[in-house]
């Protein structure tokens, strides 16, 4: 064999090498080091996976932001944060028609990724990208698709919490007429296109997943995708939870998460305002601290006139601020009860499996994707959505009770991250 030939074989051989592993690009809405976030902390752990499995240079992690972010110099829009990560902030969003404006970033974007040649595209939102970009995308690349659900916004224009503004009940089977009633400012064909629109961009995907069966089933009752959308929550792990008693003589309640009307964080603060109120010995023997950011300045104004009136009250209270999520042990190290109260049917929420992980009491919302993964014990206790006398009556029960029987309630785990990483693989292959 010739020189020639032999360079020729080392080429082909190089190119089949590259052929066999697969190079990903993740799109992730935020980068879970500067915005912290279910949707984004799973995105960032299957890229780090990706690497660790498949080798340096085999993976792209892109999060998108609205705004703020790192500083940066004018026109740079696209930062590079590692090697392989790189956050992407456009200054604007329309958030009726999802898109940014921004045509020098978004083509930014496609040289970086053309330049990477993936063989898959994995899209965890559509936020700050922009739908136009996710088009021009996966309309020129050859490249695998996949779209990962991780909330309802292609189906609900109420920011995808599915709660109707009418009369605040949960919708689970969007329509343009049921959305024209509960959102009247649009026109109903608005929802006709908006949901076309939204679709046509699922619908160009060769794998969609879902965090949970009760958000798949949300979705392919109005999309139709090539396949069905195939359910890959992101946990909950096998964890060594010290069996036992819980002390519930004393409660140091925390929230953790987005601070948000959604998020149900007044309804925790007032369930503790009745309790103490009705029951002013229990002051000293309850504690609360709200962790995460606080996105609107009115919500803001309205938690801290709550915690005011906790203060009033003798019950130790306080704004914990962001967290880190790498962080999570200590920072829960004090407390005892995590309590989830949100309005809407989350997706996932991470918090749930962090809390029963770390061995704390969950008072938790009876909403779909927790019951799914989660048995109702003395320790995992269901709330009624929307309703503060359901988690008052919750803590009284705990008080009164002096303690609790921490058991293992977890319908299915996952022995690492890694089984997660593998099922993704498994659904596109």
């Amino acid at each position: 064999m010739n020189a020639g030939s032999r360079k020729m074989l080392k080429k082909s051989d190089s190119i089949l090498e590259h052929q066999k592993v697969p190079r990903t690009v993740y799109f992730s809405f935020c980068h879970p080091d500067v915005s912290p976030g279910g949707a984004q902390a799973v995105a960032k752990r299957l890229h780090d996976e990706h690497v660790r499995k498949h080798g340096v240079g085999s993976s792209l992690f892109i999060g998108a932001m609205i705004g703020g972010g790192p500083k940066r110099s004018a026109g740079s829009n696209l930062i590079q944060v590692k090697s392989d990560e790189f956050i992407y902030i456009c200054d604007r969003f329309d958030y009726l028609y999802f898109t940014n404006y921004d045509y020098e970033g978004q083509q930014a974007i496609i040289r970086l990724v053309e330049s990477f040649d993936p063989t898959q595209l994995h899209f965890h939102h559509f936020m700050g990208f922009g739908i136009d970009f996710m088009f021009a995308l996966l309309s020129s690349s050859k490249a695998k698709k996949i779209f990962t659900i991780h909330e309802h916004m292609l189906v609900c224009h109420n920011d995808g919490h599915l709660v109707q503004k009418n009369n605040n009940g949960i919708c689970d089977g969007p329509h343009p007429a049921r959305c024209a009633t509960c959102m009247p400012e649009y026109r109903y064909d608005y929802f006709q296109h908006r949901l076309a629109h939204l679709a046509s961009i699922v619908e160009m995907c060769d794998v969609v997943t879902a965090v949970s069966e009760y958000t798949a089933g949300v979705i392919q009752r109005s999309i139709k995708t090539r396949e069905p959308i195939v359910c890959i929550p992101n946990g909950p792990f096998k964890a060594t939870v010290a069996e036992g008693k819980i002390d519930t003589n004393t409660l140091n309640v925390a929230y953790i998460g987005q601070v948000h009307q959604t998020k149900g964080v007044h309804l925790l603060l007032a369930a503790i305002e009745s309790l103490v109120e009705e029951h002013p010995e229990y002051a000293k023997r309850i504690s609360i601290t709200i962790w995460g950011s606080i996105v609107q300045p009115e919500y803001r104004k309205k938690i801290e006139a709550q915690l005011a009136r906790l203060h009033a009250l003798e019950v130790r209270s306080r704004l914990g601020g962001v967290y880190s999520s790498a962080n999570l042990k200590n920072i829960l190290h004090d407390a005892n009860v995590v309590v989830v109260p949100s309005l809407w049917p989350e997706s996932y929420c991470i918090t749930a499996d962090e809390a029963v992980m770390l061995g704390k009491i969950l008072i938790c919302t009876e909403f779909p994707a927790a019951t799914e993964r989660f048995e109702s014990t003395d320790s995992t206790v269901f709330v009624s959505p929307g309703s503060a006398v359901a988690i008052e009556r919750a803590f009284e029960r705990l008080l009164k009770a002096g303690s609790v029987e921490i058991s293992s309630n977890m319908k299915f785990s996952y022995k690492d991250f890694s089984e997660i990483f593998e099922l993704y693989e498994q659904a596109t292959l």
